[in-house]
Order: structure tokens, then C-alpha cells, then sequence
């Protein structure tokens, strides 16, 4: 080696072995193909785009999940450790879930020792866990209407991995849930013995469908082509019953007919010689012909209490039903409302759209069941299907004359005649109860059909443009809205008092304390916190005698209506403690929704200044409030909120109860407001 300064300086030299030289030549090669394969590696990679943000919604909990493991799978080289996996996770929350994972971190929580564990947990945190019941529930609700296939599959498929049902199962949910269109359709070939099958089935029916509406209306535009003539053609009789009466010329016809004309005598003739389709919207699917004398007697009082729920309506032309709450600034408030199908009127009418009511029907066996119920004005009678009034427990009475049940072209139903009617059981629409009884028979597609003597009685106003239905008459006014509690027809107690509280005996009656209260300003007010998570519970195992009395609670509150079937996305679990008596008082934990509830701040008297103001007295009166806080109403519009779930279903409180973190505040200015004029001065 030399070395030199100024112009005399050498560059530096080393002198090497030979194999020296040829390591190093290697890892220089060797370090030259990764680069060259991590940069080829580098530009197939697809562009993945990140996972949409994190907020803490529950039903985004699982996308976001897999959207998170998918993105680290395939970009695993640029996760070389799980800490960077977690930082990557914690940078795509926000709102309420960012808070929480930051808390976690503050803490150095176990759940951050790798990508899965913190999932894991944020699913636990933020998931919604439904059980197989409530899964199943769902499942049985769903239904295709007027959307296209492909969604309603989509939706099947994710409320079905979480029912635990099996093949068998699901294809029966599956085609029960299908439109009128394509049951008919997939009829005509043999069923498939898988769901995949019968979806694939489908599938091609859908197209075929499709293909042949296109045809029809090709054929239809070609100038020249005329339609066939129609041609009569006669139904073949399937048995013999007595012809029905020929309408007089002159007489009132029966109420509802629809299609009927003077030239013919009733509506199977007019089918028959007419050929004229019934109006394309509201298919008549039954009508009744007596063949005796009608032998169903019913006292006046069970007639009277035939009624159907209230408020204001929309037929959910879609066959999925559900409530929709009304904004704050509709024209109705309060007004719950089901989708309007009809999107533009001016279009070809939709056959396949029908007038359908989400109804609440009382089981023995099960509580309160919702169900679809469909409006028929061609309807002679109220009708239920035996299977499904068989699952449900009702109670049979039989017909002395059998009734004959004809479709509207006049030929009698191959299910036989009527010979059944149900017990009178209890049916809800939100606030608006009756009692009512249904013929039983084998009804297609819909477990209930209202006919026209609910129509009658009830006469609600029908806008057919809009799809809406309004109970708005006497008859539901007063025997309908729970919200005007009937008096008892048993004969009330009698009161014995002491003379000197004789003006006051209404103050001590127990059936004026079962009165749902009007809405005072001081209302229990449920004010969450804003971008809070709904909290959801799970249910409380419950003893036998705990369950006997959750359903006496269930079926006396809702007589009473003080409670109503909900559908609220928030949910809380029940449980019951012991009175000092003994008794079972049934208590909601709403821990979780006290939680995210703002506070409120009325003051509560010290117990340290009532001992003082009762010390040197002599006498003492003790007043037990029956129903203290029945006496209180939910803010309206917060009802939602108080949702409980039990083993019967979901309800939400018209009043308030033990367990909201603002019900003493609110109870104590209730009291304070009344006796204003009279504190610290007895």
C-alpha cells in the first residue's frame, strides 16, 4: 500500500485473495436478485385499496374485520411485525372506536400483543352477537317483494350463516321467501334437493323471466299483430256445492265485489263470460259463499272488540314490512310509516305488488309473534293459515254448517270448506290493539288475510296513490288506542275509607292507577351521547318462577299499555329482584344505556335534612304511591330507547321504569312541581 499529499497522491489500493474475491462477487450477485425480484414482486402487486374507517358502527364490524385481514394478507412484506400491524389497525379508527382503542393503548392492554387478538377484541367491544333465536327470527321476516334476486339472496345468505338451521331448513325459509312470480315459476320443475341448487335454480329462472317480458313486449310494439281473441273456456267442476243466489237486478250488490257488472249475475259468471282481468294491484284471493245458515254467534262484546291498531299506515309493497320511524320534521309526527313501493305511477302497473301490514299476534306458545298480514278488500271473512295458527296455539271452534270457500273465477279452493274459527286473540299495530278471530284455512303466501269485515269495522281512510292507511274513526277512538284504556267490565272493588278522606276516593281506586298518563312537561327525557354505540345486551337466564312472572308482567303491561312490541335497534337485558313482601319486581339493566345517557342534574333531597325535619314529631303518615313511576311517560320519542328483550320478544316502555339513571331526578321534580305550594310547610 503507498499513500501520498499534493501531486504526488495515490489513489488507494488493496490487494485481495482470490477467494476473498469470489465471496464477495456471490453476495453482490445474490444481493442483486432480491432487489431485482422484490422490485419485479413489487409491481404485480394489485393496487388493494384501504379499509373504509372505523367508527363504531356494529353492523359494519365484520367487514371491517375481514377488509383489515385481507389487506395484511396480501401485503404481508410490508407488516414485518405485529406492532406495526396494530399501529396500522388503530390509524383506520375514529369517533367513539378511536377513543376506545386509545385507552387501551394508554392502559398497555394484553388485547394490542398482536393484529388478531385486538380484531378480536374490537368485534367483542363493538359487534352485534345475535343469538340462534333472534337470527332465526330475522330469517322467517325476510322476503323478496319487488326487489331484484341477487339482493334478496345476498341478505339470505348472511342472516342464514348465523341460524345454525340446516340444508333442509333453508330452503323451505328460502322459497317461502320468494315473490308470487317466482314460486310459480320454480314450480314448474322438480325442487332441487341442496340451496345451492335451488339458488342456481332461480337464477335461471330470473332470466327467463326476463328474456320472456322483453319478448312479450316486442310482440306487443309490431304494428299489425293483433292480440288472439279470448276464449271462453269453463271451469271444471271439481265438486257440486249449491249454486249462490242470483243478484237481483235492482238490489244492492255485495259490498267490495270487484270487476263486478250489471250484465252479469256474480263474479264467477263475469270471469268466465267477460274475460276481464281483476284490477292488477290488490288480487282478490278469497272470497266466502255460505252453504247453510250462518251458525257462527258471537257475543256483541267480542264483535265490538274487532279491531285493528292505529295511526297512520303504508302498505310495504316489497313483502319485507317494517317500521320506519318519521322524521322530526314530518307533517305527522309520531307517525310510523312502512316504504312506498310505487315509485313512479305513470309506469305499467306491478302485479306482484300488494297491500301489506306488519301486525304484532298474541301466542300462547311463543308471546307476541309480528307477522305479515295482507289487506284484501276481496276478502269475505278474516282469514289465518292452519299451519300457522297450529304454531302459534290458538284454539279451534268448529262451524255446525261448513262454509265453502270459492276463488274469484267461482271455483271452490281444493283445500275444502271452511269448518273452523279461532279463538278471539290479540293483534297490535303499534299503539292500536284488538281482539279478533280468523277462519282457518290453507292460505298461500301469507299467514293472515284481513277481508273486508275488519274493513268494515274499522273503516279506516285508504289513499290506494299513496299506499297509506289512516285509522281515524269512532270506533277506533274508542276501543282501539291503548293509549285510552277501557274500564274494566268487572265490577270494581269497593273502597272503604276513613270518612275524613271520602273526597279523595279516586285517589285510592287501582284501576284509575292502570290508566297510561298523559305526556307532562316533565317527561323522562333519554338525551345519548352523540356518536355513542346503541347498546345491545344478551338475555338473563331466568328461573321458572322468574319467567311465570316476566310473562304476567308482559301480558298485564301490555293490557294495560304501558309497554308495546318494538323493533328498536337497542336492546336490554331483564332480570327480577325480591320485595321486601317477597314479591318479584322485574328490573331492565340498562347499565350499558345509562352509560352513554346524558345526566340529569335535578337536585335530590339529603336524607340528612328529612330526618331533621321529622325529628320532634308525634304523628306520621306514610303515602305508597301505587305505580310511582307509571305515573311518568317516556319523552315521546325516546320510547325506542327503553327497549328490553325477553324470551317472548322485544318491547319498549310507554312509561317510565326502575333503572334509567334519570328516572329519580324525574320522579323528584315530578313530585316537587305538584306539591310546590305545600313543601316545608307540614
Amino acid at each position: 500500500m503507498s499513500t501520498g499529499t499534493g501531486a504526488d497522491a495515490q489513489p488507494l489500493s488493496y490487494t485481495i485473495s482470490r477467494d476473498e474475491f469470489d465471496r464477495i462477487r456471490d453476495t453482490l450477485r445474490t444481493q442483486e436478485g432480491e432487489i431485482r425480484g422484490l422490485k419485479e414482486r413489487g409491481a404485480r402487486l394489485p393496487a388493494l385499496a384501504l379499509p373504509t374507517k372505523f367508527s363504531g358502527e356494529a353492523s359494519k364490524v365484520h367487514v371491517f374485520r375481514r377488509q383489515c385481514q385481507a389487506y395484511i394478507e396480501a401485503r404481508h412484506a410490508e407488516f414485518p411485525q405485529e406492532e406495526v400491524k396494530v399501529a396500522w389497525i388503530y390509524s383506520l379508527l375514529e369517533g367513539p372506536a378511536a377513543n376506545w382503542a386509545t385507552a387501551l393503548f394508554d392502559e398497555a392492554s394484553m388485547h394490542l400483543s398482536s393484529a388478531q387478538n385486538f380484531l378480536n377484541h374490537l368485534k367483542a367491544t363493538w359487534g352485534i352477537e345475535d343469538n340462534l333465536e333472534a337470527a332465526g327470527h330475522k330469517l322467517r321476516r325476510l322476503f323478496q317483494g319487488d326487489r331484484p334476486l341477487s339482493q334478496y339472496i345476498a341478505e339470505f345468505r348472511v342472516l342464514a350463516q348465523n341460524t345454525g338451521w340446516n340444508d333442509v331448513a333453508l330452503r323451505g325459509q328460502f322459497r317461502e321467501g320468494l315473490n308470487i312470480k317466482m314460486q310459480e315459476e320454480i314450480s314448474k320443475v322438480d325442487p332441487p334437493n341442496s340451496l345451492e341448487r335451488l339458488i342456481d335454480q332461480c337464477l335461471r329462472a330470473e332470466v327467463m323471466l326476463a328474456n320472456r317480458k322483453q319478448w312479450l313486449r316486442g310482440q306487443s310494439g309490431r304494428a299489425g299483430v293483433k292480440p288472439p281473441a279470448p276464449v271462453s273456456i269453463q271451469p271444471r267442476p271439481v265438486w257440486s256445492p249449491p249454486p249462490p243466489a242470483p243478484y237481483p237486478r235492482g238490489s244492492e250488490e255485495e259490498p267490495m265485489q270487484l270487476g263486478n257488472v250489471r250484465c252479469c249475475r256474480d263474479v264467477a259468471e263475469k270471469i268466465r263470460c267477460c274475460r276481464e282481468d281483476p284490477p292488477p294491484t290488490f288480487k282478490p284471493l278469497l272470497v266466502l259463499r255460505e252453504r247453510g245458515p250462518l251458525c257462527q254467534r258471537m257475543s256483541s262484546q267480542k264483535k265490538a272488540r274487532r279491531s285493528l291498531g292505529g295511526g297512520v299506515l303504508r302498505g310495504d309493497g316489497d313483502g319485507r314490512g317494517g317500521w320506519r320511524k318519521a322524521g322530526r320534521g314530518s307533517q305527522r309526527p309520531g307517525v310510523e310509516r312502512l316504504a312506498n313501493p310505487v315509485k313512479n305511477p305513470t309506469q305499467e302497473p306491478q302485479t306482484g305488488v300488494l297491500f301489506l301490514l306488519v301486525v304484532t299476534l298474541w301466542s300462547a306458545k311463543k308471546g307476541p309473534v309480528m307477522i305479515h298480514a295482507m289487506i284484501d278488500s276481496g276478502a269475505t271473512n278474516n282469514f289465518i293459515d292452519r299451519e300457522y295458527a297450529d304454531s302459534l296455539g290458538l284454539q279451534y271452534h268448529d262451524f255446525k254448517n261448513a262454509r265453502v270457500v270459492q276463488a274469484i273465477d267461482g271455483r271452490p279452493l281444493k283445500t275444502g270448506p271452511v269448518s273452523q274459527w279461532t279463538e278471539p286473540t290479540r293483534m297490535w299495530i303499534r299503539e292500536h290493539m284488538e281482539e279478533i278471530s280468523f277462519f282457518v284455512t290453507e292460505v298461500p303466501h301469507f299467514p293472515v288475510i284481513l277481508g273486508i269485515p275488519w274493513l268494515t269495522l274499522h273503516d279506516p281512510n285508504i289513499s290506494w296513490t299513496n299506499r297509506e292507511l289512516q285509522f281515524a274513526s269512532k270506533y277506533c277512538q274508542n276501543h282501539c288506542l291503548v293509549v285510552k284504556v277501557c274500564h274494566a267490565t268487572d265490577a270494581e272493588p269497593i273502597i272503604t275509607l276513613p270518612k275524613k278522606y271520602s273526597d279523595f276516593w279516586d285517589v285510592f281506586n287501582e284501576k284509575e292507577a292502570e290508566k297510561l298518563p298523559p305526556h307532562r312537561p316533565y317527561d323522562c327525557a333519554i338525551d345519548l351521547v352523540e356518536g355513542a354505540p346503541i347498546p345491545r345486551g344478551h338475555l338473563y337466564s331466568l328461573t321458572e318462577p322468574e319467567q311465570e312472572a316476566l310473562r304476567e308482567f308482559i301480558e298485564s303491561n301490555l293490557r294495560k299499555g304501558f309497554i308495546r312490541p318494538s323493533q328498536s335497534p337497542a336492546a336490554s337485558p331483564v332480570m327480577f329482584v325480591k320485595k321486601k313482601s317477597g314479591d318479584l319486581r322485574l328490573v331492565v339493566d340498562y347499565r350499558a344505556l345509562n352509560n352513554i345517557t346524558k345526566r340529569n342534574r335535578y337536585p335530590l333531597p339529603l336524607i340528612s335534612d328529612l330526618l331533621d325535619r321529622l325529628r320532634g314529631a308525634k304523628v306520621y303518615t306514610k303515602l305508597d304511591l301505587r305505580g310511582a313511576y307509571n305515573l311518568v311517560r317516556i319523552r315521546e320519542g325516546d320510547e325506542w330507547k327503553t327497549a328490553f328483550q325477553t324470551k317472548f320478544g322485544l318491547f319498549e316502555s310507554l312509561v317510565m321504569n326502575f333503572g334509567l339513571s334519570g328516572a329519580p331526578a324525574t320522579f323528584q321534580h315530578f313530585v316537587n312541581d305538584i306539591f310546590q305550594d305545600y313543601l316545608d310547610r307540614f
